[in-house]
């Protein structure tokens, strides 16, 4: 009697192990499948944009907020992706520290931010500008230090901000580009400001989680129209008018159609390194 109930006990636990090995196995198998699965089920996305005239998309031809509604289209694009729902806080003109206030102040961006997906920054632009306006041209690189400072701690805390509203999000900072290039070469100094503030964004990109750099820099630069744009300068009685073709032919500042759309691109490269909704 012994004998057979320590057999039942012995085929009992054999079965209970095959059950939960067969579970276990199962499970680890099917893991791949379920996240390949979810991976491909459409989902929607939310974005936010929060920022300068660059955000809010002045040159844009169609005014439908430049370089924002080009990525959510690119990322439609990508199968996993059913809807892009947009938030545009961009605002012309504003500087770092104007931009952080409003962060501070409008409850519309937090809201916006705990739901997001990505938040996008374009900021620093306003910044150069006050202080290049302030040099009359006559640039001196000493006085761009402490803008760079301030920016600095500005954007820290907009990092910050984002970070304790929505923990999870990913976070995106253009940097600036230099759209006097092909208009005054001649001012050095200039580009050797914009290269140190694109370090500065690059850097703080680095210190935090979930934060990327996205330089644009090089993509408003147009080479092949440089030797024309010297001679266009050195000959009073020339006439021609060089144009960059990503700039805003009103004021030769903004991005027109075409940067926006270079904008969007980079940014969405980017962008698929991070996201797992876009590989």
């Amino acid at each position: 009697m012994k004998t057979i109930r320590s057999l039942l006990t012995s085929l009992l636990f054999l079965v209970l192990v095959s059950l939960l090995v067969v579970f276990v196995l199962n499970t680890v198998l099917n893991q791949p499948e379920k996240e390949e699965q979810a991976k491909e089920t459409p989902q929607k996305v939310e974005l936010v944009a929060i920022g300068d005239s660059l955000t809010e998309g002045v040159g844009d031809s169609l005014g439908s907020g430049g370089y924002v509604p080009r990525v959510a289209e690119l990322m439609e694009e990508t199968k996993p992706v059913s809807e892009v729902i947009t938030h545009n806080f961009g605002v012309s003109g504003k500087r770092s520290d104007q931009i952080l206030s409003r962060m501070e102040t409008d409850p519309e961006i937090e809201a916006a931010v705990k739901e997001a997906d990505m938040v996008v920054f374009t900021v620093g632009g306003n910044d150069i500008i006050k202080t290049f306006k302030n040099e009359l041209l006559n640039v001196q690189l000493e006085s761009f230090k402490e803008p760079l400072n301030m920016y600095e701690k500005n954007v820290k805390k907009m990092i910050e901000m984002v970070q304790q509203w929505n923990p999870d999000t990913e976070i995106y900072l253009f940097g600036v580009y230099n759209p006097y290039a092909l208009y005054f070469s001649e001012i050095e100094e200039m580009q050797v400001i914009l290269d140190e503030w694109n370090k500065k964004t690059s850097s703080l990109a680095q210190q935090y989680d979930n934060t990327h750099y996205v330089p644009i820099d090089e993509a408003f630069v147009v080479e092949s129209n440089l030797t024309d744009v010297k001679a266009a300068q050195s000959s009073p009685e020339n006439t021609q008018v060089i144009e960059n073709p990503y700039l805003y032919e009103d004021d030769l500042f903004h991005p027109n159609d075409a940067g926006y759309s270079k904008m969007a691109g980079i940014l969405f490269n980017e962008m698929k390194k991070y996201e797992d909704l876009l590989d």
